[in-house]
């Protein structure tokens, strides 16, 4: 079998300069990685919500925090709250943290509520961490063992200005862009691909990942059973930001530092 030499990313964005950043981060210099996307076509620059484990892709790339958050105008999320949660007026936070202690074979929550049937009436809220500081409206890292004290966190960020970061950043590493728009991918055998543009230009490859575009038509080549196979999947435009009065859809707001 002839071995991975190159891997061309198709489409930019987040999704595709994450692509091209963690590949060239893993394999370094074993593998040529580059990427194909025009600025005809464009990103989708929206709020981008994400959840903890957006820190640790950016620890794994060695992104300095610090200067993710300046360039990407970020700012901390701590929970995700749903408003009108089960009638109108009452909310309910998906905090990213858990509440109180558990012990070895008892959750918190049992402790919380045999407390409530003795006459507490302290609120579940008032052990999470997470919720207070939402609440409060702060936040600060903190360093400690004690799983109470733990403050996970994730960001609210420009995805425009992430893509923009990360095209930097994976750059710096040796990942090679190309401007152009894709018009056709064929397969030569032995899992190699040509992948021709509107420019004319082609490259031969032997791994293609797509990333998602504004045409939504994502293609994926995947190996199965040491054959590729190509599947297109066709998806429609996301709903963001509908507003309606029922309990079937929500408003997504994603606060991002001006």
């Amino acid at each position: 079998m002839q071995s991975v030499r190159k891997v061309v990313v198709l489409g930019g964005g987040t999704s595709g300069w994450i692509a091209a950043a963690l590949l060239k981060k893993v394999l370094g210099p074993v593998v040529d990685i580059d990427l194909i996307e025009s600025d005809d076509i464009g990103t989708v620059g929206v709020g981008e919500a994400t959840i903890p484990p957006i820190r640790l892709l950016n620890n794994v790339l060695g992104i300095n925090e610090a200067e993710f958050l300046r360039e990407t105008k970020a700012t901390i999320k701590l929970a995700i709250k749903f408003e009108n949660w089960r009638v109108p007026g009452e909310g309910y936070y998906h905090t990213f943290g858990a509440p109180g202690k558990s012990l070895a074979f008892c959750h918190f929550h049992h402790l919380w509520r045999r407390a409530q049937q003795l006459g507490d009436t302290t609120s579940l809220w008032q052990y999470d961490l997470n919720y207070l500081c939402a609440e409060a409206g702060k936040f600060a890292p903190i360093n400690s063992k004690d799983p109470v004290l733990e403050l996970p966190y994730a960001y609210h960020f420009d995805a425009g200005l992430y893509a923009r970061f990360l095209r930097k950043f994976s750059e710096q590493m040796g990942v090679v862009r190309h401007e152009g728009k894709v018009s056709s991918v064929t397969q030569h055998g032995n899992g190699v691909f040509r992948c021709s543009t509107a420019m004319a230009m082609a490259w031969c490859t032997a791994v293609h990942i797509i990333a998602s575009s504004r045409r939504r038509i994502y293609c994926c080549l995947i190996w199965t059973l040491h054959r590729w196979q190509i599947r297109s999947l066709f998806s429609s435009k996301p709903a963001a930001g509908v507003n309606s009065g029922t309990a079937m859809w929500c408003r997504w707001g994603y606060p991002v530092a001006f």
